[in-house]
C-alpha cells in the first residue's frame, strides 16, 4: 500500500534453559527510527514477549504501490528475475548488475556487483530480501547470480515462517 515500516531487529534470544535473554533490548543511539519486532517464545511455544513493526509513513500512494508491484512481479514472472521465483508464491523484485568503479575514474574491467531485491508474497508482502554478490566469478548478471540465491533463501524463510502458499506459481527453471 505504499507504506514504509520502521526497521526492526530482534535483540532477544531464548537460552537453552528457557530463560529469556534480554541483553541489548534498548534502542541504540542513532537508531531512533528503529523498533524491535518479532517474538520470544517459551518451551510450550507460548509468547513470552512479542514485538510488532510500526508504520513510519506513506511516501507513495496505494495506487502507485500497486502499479510498482505489478511491474516488479512481471520482472520476476517473465523478465530477468525468473530465477528468483518461489514455488507457491508470487514474487516481486528487480535484478541489478553494476560494473565497479576504478580508483582512477571510469570502471574496472571484469569487476561487477550483482544483486536482486525482492519481496513476497507480492499481493501481501511479509518478507523482503536483498541479495548482493560482490565480484562474482564468470557469469555476473544479477538474474543469473543473485536470483537463485534469493529463491533459496526465500523458500526457506517462507517454510520457516509457515505463511502457507497463497496460490501455485511454478518455480521450475
Amino acid at each position: 500500500d505504499g507504506i514504509i515500516m520502521k526497521p526492526f531487529i530482534v535483540r532477544g534470544a531464548m537460552k537453552r534453559d528457557m530463560k529469556v535473554e534480554m541483553q541489548g533490548m534498548r534502542q541504540e543511539k542513532g537508531a531512533s527510527n528503529s523498533r524491535l519486532a518479532g517474538s520470544i517464545r517459551d518451551k510450550r511455544s507460548e509468547f513470552v514477549i512479542q514485538f510488532s513493526p510500526e508504520q513510519a509513513k506513506a511516501p507513495i500512494s496505494s495506487r502507485t504501490a500497486k502499479i510498482m508491484t505489478e511491474i516488479l512481479t512481471n520482472a520476476v514472472e517473465s523478465g530477468t528475475g525468473r530465477e528468483a521465483r518461489v514455488d507457491g508464491y508470487k514474487v516481486a523484485g528487480k535484478t541489478g548488475t553494476a560494473q565497479k568503479a576504478s580508483g582512477e575514474g571510469g570502471y574496472t574491467p571484469g569487476k561487477y556487483v550483482s544483486s536482486f531485491a525482492g519481496f513476497l508474497p507480492a499481493e501481501n508482502p511479509q518478507v523482503s530480501i536483498i541479495v548482493v554478490i560482490d565480484e562474482p566469478q564468470g557469469v555476473y548478471d544479477g538474474g543469473a547470480v543473485a536470483c537463485p540465491v534469493f529463491s533459496e533463501i526465500a523458500t526457506q524463510v517462507m517454510q520457516y515462517m509457515n505463511l502457507g502458499q497463497r496460490f501455485y506459481v511454478s518455480a521450475k527453471r
